[in-house]
């Protein structure tokens, strides 16, 4: 974006001469934004001379030049009228059109018609002709956040706060006149030919506009023509410039209607509802959308809002009357419109933005007051009207002391109210506290908060004046199980299942899950998506590790992973969870079995008691008969089998076995104790076994209570075989093996005797017949 430093200090007090140019860019370029580069342009008015049209033949055009009191014969051009006044560069006894270049324009073509009062004719208009100036580039993605630095007297009120100088009040540009508001409809009258009225309240903030009955229609201006072409906007007319001149010069976008073309005398801003042809200025014919945003006589569109006028109602030479308008239109409507028709216009590039409400009437004012500042005649016919509601400030509170804390120097108080000020907030200060009323230009894109006003205050305070300190860390200690957790289950997938980690995208491509022939349900979706191919929040890893699959599929076996969050919807709730994922595919086929038994390492491995139920899965990627649900303790660990090969067909060849788990589920049942080295045994044990008949009612483990009781020294029974017979009818044969130690000597034959002896009455006691 373009910007001229004499336009810049039209809105403020003050010369541009008198500052260090570099040193103000510099302290700009720390404060607010990014200029990328500064151009110093002179223009050299002896080169340039007024010359009006006397005859027109088809090769030539004579004109005679005051100035220079001579006649000068020029190329034929097509917007050429006798009568006609244009400027012409010369140079001794060269003579041509002047072009946009001349005037450090980086469009092309020759300047137009121009307007000249009998003395401007003789030279005089070069006394007041801005032959000097600086052009600054400004960095747009820098101020995408910033509606209000879209215009000169924006980034003029940040040049004021920078330099400490003050701002011309909007009341020595903006001339009062009469406004009546209203709801959403300002009917026509005697005194007002034209209605205006808002089809789409939740679409138009505010709508502005005014009935000019005459008008009369001038050139350029060459002054403003001059402004225009140095920020690269093409001058057409007085009407027209005046109309670009308010957008360049508040950030406000608006359009002049010939009132002579709008036959019905309505103005209606709002969408579109059906399908209709328009062409706009530039002579392209469009088809408008439904949804698109426009302004229409109530049956035909006759502009796109926000974007570009139309052709059939647009301002030309014989026009005599015209209609003003200007409005607040959906920033997201005005985007999406401009790039369905491929027409991204400098009034779009703002309105995309989300402007300031309160900047519409505002540009009604100045362009009427440019009218009258310029000696342009016109009737006003009726009071201006205004639609929509009004929009309050936001009032906001904020203690002195949060300011010095978060910006980690004492900033006096005086110095905070002077910055607050000169960005145009109201400030009253309590008992340390700042209550401020927010500019409505710097809350139209979302509110201002606290953290907001240290950022302001802290910008033109300087950060380089807060003295550097290291930030203090508290440290306090905190578990690391679950970082330690996701490193085991990652290497496990790693080195054991020897798979490939990846980090696939967490919203689903829509494209192939169209090749998959599958649809997610239950999915949350992205309000904005960035495009329609990506609007679903994945619900599950499994798909993505197809996909991985299906990228890879020359290779005749795959192993892939991932470690990742997963979405669904549960009712209205948003049910948002970590999952494990795994897929292991082969052109050949694949043992279930072998692939089980790789998988159930995991489990060991976590110390986890998982139970494999057969299931009938709900996910159309597994096999309907050999899956299997995981389970701990009654709760769901995920599922594991072999894929649907019918599905797999669809993007691939090959069979897989696949696994999703719940790493919140696996956690929880993972044991957490850590295993401990323990101390081998000193000294020797002894072992026996022992075979009995006994009641089928006493279970083993009553027999291995009997046997640890039998003695101390006794620190392990294990179960060795057990038969049963029906003719025993309530007794079985069980057979255990005991084993036994002292932990202070080696146990002597007698002790082991004793002890075996001990056992076998224990035994016998509990109805036991040893064999």
């Amino acid at each position: 974006m373009k910007l001229s430093l004499s336009w810049i200090f039209d809105h403020l007090k003050g010369s541009w001469a008198d500052y260090d140019i570099q040193e103000l860019v510099r302290r700009f370029n720390t404060t607010t934004a990014e200029i990328e580069q500064v151009e110093h342009i002179t223009l050299n008015t002896d080169h340039f001379t007024l010359g009006t049209v006397l005859k027109i033949d088809k090769e030539k055009i004579i004109l005679f030049s005051s100035e220079l009191d001579k006649e000068l014969v020029l190329p034929s051009r097509t917007d050429a009228a006798v009568g006609g006044v244009f400027l012409v560069f010369h140079n001794k006894n060269d003579h041509r059109w002047a072009t946009l270049a001349d005037w450090h324009a980086a469009k092309e073509g020759l300047i137009g018609a121009l307007s000249a009062t009998e003395k401007e004719l003789e030279g005089s208009w070069k006394d007041s002709f801005e032959s000097e100036d600086y052009i600054l580039h400004l960095d747009n993605k820098s101020v995408t956040h910033r509606p209000d630095l879209w215009g000169h007297r924006g980034i003029a009120r940040e040049i004021s706060a920078i330099l400490k100088i003050k701002m011309r009040p909007e009341s020595e540009i903006i001339k009062k006149f009469p406004v009546e508001r209203h709801e959403s409809i300002a009917s026509s009258s005697k005194e007002r030919p034209f209605s205006l009225k808002i089809k789409n309240p939740e679409l138009i903030k505010q709508l502005g506009g005014g009935s000019i009955s005459s008008i009369s229609y001038c050139p350029s201006l060459i002054w403003m023509a001059h402004r225009l072409a140095r920020i690269d906007s093409k001058p057409i007319d007085a009407i027209v410039d005046t109309t670009n001149y308010v957008m360049f010069d508040i950030g406000q976008p608006m359009h002049a209607f010939d009132a002579a073309k709008i036959d019905v005398k309505k103005i209606e801003a709002g969408c579109a509802g059906r399908e209709q042809t328009l062409e706009l200025l530039d002579r392209q014919t469009i088809t408008v959308d439904p949804e698109d945003l426009v302004i229409s006589d109530g049956a035909k569109p006759l502009g796109l809002a926000g974007v570009m006028g139309g052709a059939s109602s647009a301002v030309n030479a014989s026009t005599k009357s015209i209609f003003i308008e200007a409005g607040c239109f959906d920033a997201g409507r005005v985007r999406k419109t401009a790039l369905r028709v491929k027409k991204r216009t400098e009034a779009s590039s703002r309105f995309e933005k989300s402007l300031d409400p309160d900047n519409v009437i505002k540009a009604l004012g100045r362009f009427l007051t440019l009218l009258s500042e310029n000696k342009i005649e016109f009737k006003l016919a009726g009071p201006l009207a205004l639609l929509g509601h009004a929009v309050g400030q936001e009032e906001l509170k904020i203690s002195h002391d949060f300011i010095t804390s978060r910006l980690g120097a004492d900033v006096p108080a005086a110095e905070i109210k002077k910055i607050l000020e000169a960005l145009d907030f109201g400030v009253e200060t309590k008992k340390n506290v700042y209550h401020l009323s927010v500019p409505t230009f710097r809350t139209s894109k979302e509110s201002f908060v606290k953290e907001d006003v240290v950022e302001e205050i802290g910008r033109f305070f300087g950060y380089n004046t807060i003295p550097l300190e290291m930030p203090a860390l508290k440290l306090k200690p905190s578990s690391l199980s679950a970082t330690f957790q996701e490193r085991n289950l990652k290497n496990f997938c790693a080195y054991s299942l020897s798979a490939h980690e990846v980090t696939n995208y967490a919203i689903f491509d829509e494209e192939f899950l169209r090749q998959l022939k599958w649809q997610p349900a239950q999915t949350v979706t992205i309000q904005n998506p960035v495009s329609e191919n990506w609007q679903a929040m994945v619900t599950s890893l499994v798909p993505h590790l197809i996909k991985n699959v299906m990228q890879n599929k020359t290779e005749r076996e795959l192993r892939f992973f991932e470690y990742n969050n997963v979405w669904h919807k549960s009712g209205t709730q948003v049910i948002e969870k970590k999952n494990i994922a795994g897929i292991i595919f082969a052109k050949s086929s694949l043992d279930f079995y072998v692939l089980k038994n790789q998988l159930s390492k995991l489990f060991t491995m976590l110390n986890i008691a998982a139970e494999w139920k057969e299931a009938s899965t709900t996910e159309p990627w597994m096999h309907p008969y050999q899956t299997a649900r995981i389970e701990v303790a009654g709760a769901n660990l995920g599922y594991a089998g072999m894929a649907n090969s019918t599905f797999l067909a669809n993007v691939v060849e090959g069979s897989a076995f696949i696994f999703e788990l719940d790493v919140q589920e696996l956690t929880k049942h993972a044991a957490t104790d850590k295993q401990r080295f323990t101390q081998l045994a000193k000294y020797p044990s002894t072992w026996f076994d022992i075979s009995m008949m006994i009641a089928r009612t006493i279970s083993v483990e009553q027999i291995k209570k009997t046997i640890l009781s039998a003695d101390g020294r006794i620190y392990k029974v294990e179960l060795v075989d057990f038969y049963e017979k029906d003719e025993w009818q309530d007794q079985r044969s069980v057979t255990v093996r005991f084993f036994a130690r002292d932990a202070e000597k080696t146990l002597s034959q007698q002790e082991i005797d004793h002890l075996y002896d001990h056992v076998l009455m224990k035994l016998k006691n509990n109805g036991a017949v040893i064999r």
